[in-house]
C-alpha cells in the first residue's frame, strides 16, 4: 500500500519527462484522466496555473443537478 495522496507532493514521485501518469480526480465518480509531464523546472519560480493543452469530446458538469 503506497502512501496517501494528501502526504505526497508531485515533486516527490521521481517523475521524468515524457512520463505518462493516471490522475484520479474525482474518487466518488473515479473520473481517470491520462497526463504526460511535458517540464521539469528546479529554479524558484512561480509556478504557473495548470491549463488544459489538448481534450477529447465533452466534459460532463463536475457538480450538475440530478433527477430524483
Amino acid at each position: 500500500e503506497g502512501p496517501w495522496v494528501d502526504d505526497v507532493r508531485i515533486g516527490e514521485l521521481g517523475l521524468f519527462i515524457g512520463q505518462n501518469i493516471l490522475y484520479l480526480f474525482d474518487y466518488g465518480d473515479e473520473w481517470h484522466f491520462r497526463v504526460e509531464l511535458e517540464e521539469i523546472r528546479t529554479e524558484g519560480r512561480k509556478p504557473r496555473e495548470p491549463k488544459i493543452i489538448e481534450k477529447k469530446g465533452e466534459a460532463p458538469e463536475q457538480y450538475g443537478y440530478y433527477e430524483e
